[in-house]
Order: structure tokens, then C-alpha cells, then sequence
């Protein structure tokens, strides 16, 4: 049983990408709906401090989850919140990059990553905040052309992070969303 932490204004990606591939999931309201899940997913959404509520939860869930060592994938805002928890910098305003990384009502922008093991993959972006650096040591990493971190993974720490939405059907079967989905399956 894989669980989403509650509070995503688009719950129902996530939900139709795991019922996708016939993963049962939970949407996570507190601890203890969490205490029997083998992996944690962090959702998209609003930047932190605008929703404390939402900060407040997934704050809880995120130290439950790091004391249990509950595996956490985390996309965009999840991304972003769980490289923060740790201890990461954000960059509150990409700027003139967000014309690269802001994704509009209506358009699909995308983008090419380069993975610190020599792939290159598109990618969907869909954000104007990022993480400064990483939190901890990557084993796999990926950064756009301008710099910015995209994705970020320590097989230790049983942590997935990645700023673009491979979770959104138009990603379904990109190679992002594949390494994605793999992931969660080989934890769940």
C-alpha cells in the first residue's frame, strides 16, 4: 500500500498514474495511516509557506517517515520540501529561467536533463522555485542545461526526489517516468 500524502490540489494524477499500474495506494492524513506503508510519495503543489497546513502535515510525515526509514518519492514541491527538511537551501525565484521551468495553463514545456550518468532525458517542468544544492551525497543526479537541479537520488537514504511531473499521463511511458515508477514499484 503506497502512500500520498494528502493536501494535493492534483491528487488525482497520482492516483490515476499508481492505478495506472495497479498499485494500491492511501491518501495519508496523519502518522498513523502512515505506520504500514513500504514507501511515502510527496505530492506537487503550492510553494511551502503559502499553505501551513499542508507545511505542517508534510513536515509530520517527513520525520515519521525518515525515523521509520519509510523509502520517500518526492515530485516538485516534493522535491523541493524534502531536500528542504534536510537541510537544503531553496531558491525562492528561478527568474529569467522560469520561462524554462514555468509551465503555463495549457502548454507542456519540457526540457532536457543530464544525468550525472551520461543519459540525457526530457523532462516536463512545471515550477519557478528549486533546491540550491543537494542535501546529501547523490548516486544519481540530473541537472538542466541552465543549472538547475532536477534530480536528485541516495539509494542509502532510500530518497527520490525529481523537480518535473513524470506523474501527469502525457509522461506516461518517458523514460523519467519509467526510472519513476520503478523506483516506487521495487519499494512498495
Amino acid at each position: 500500500m503506497i502512500g500520498i500524502v494528502a493536501g494535493c490540489k492534483e491528487q488525482d494524477n497520482y492516483t490515476r498514474w499508481l492505478e495506472h499500474y495497479r498499485l494500491p495506494y492511501r491518501i495519508i492524513h496523519d502518522e498513523v495511516e502512515a505506520a504500514d506503508v513500504p514507501v511515502m510519495i510527496f505530492c506537487g503543489g503550492p510553494d511551502l509557506g503559502l499553505v501551513p497546513e499542508r507545511d505542517a502535515l508534510d513536515q509530520r510525515i517527513f520525520t515519521y517517515c525518515r525515523a521509520r526509514q519509510i523509502p520517500m518519492w518526492g515530485g516538485c514541491r516534493g522535491m523541493q520540501e524534502i531536500a528542504h527538511f534536510l537541510g537544503a537551501p531553496l531558491i525562492q525565484d528561478l527568474g529569467e529561467l522560469n520561462a524554462v521551468h514555468r509551465s503555463y495553463e495549457g502548454k507542456q514545456r519540457r526540457h532536457m536533463i543530464h544525468l550525472s550518468d551520461g543519459r540525457t532525458m526530457e523532462v516536463n517542468s512545471a515550477h519557478h522555485q528549486a533546491v540550491a544544492e543537494p542535501p546529501f551525497a547523490c548516486d544519481l543526479s540530473a541537472r538542466a542545461e541552465d543549472g538547475t537541479w532536477e534530480l536528485m537520488v541516495n539509494h542509502a537514504q532510500k530518497i527520490f526526489l525529481v523537480q518535473s511531473h513524470p506523474e501527469r499521463d502525457f509522461m506516461w511511458g518517458s523514460e523519467i517516468e519509467q526510472m519513476c515508477i520503478g523506483w516506487i514499484k521495487s519499494h512498495a
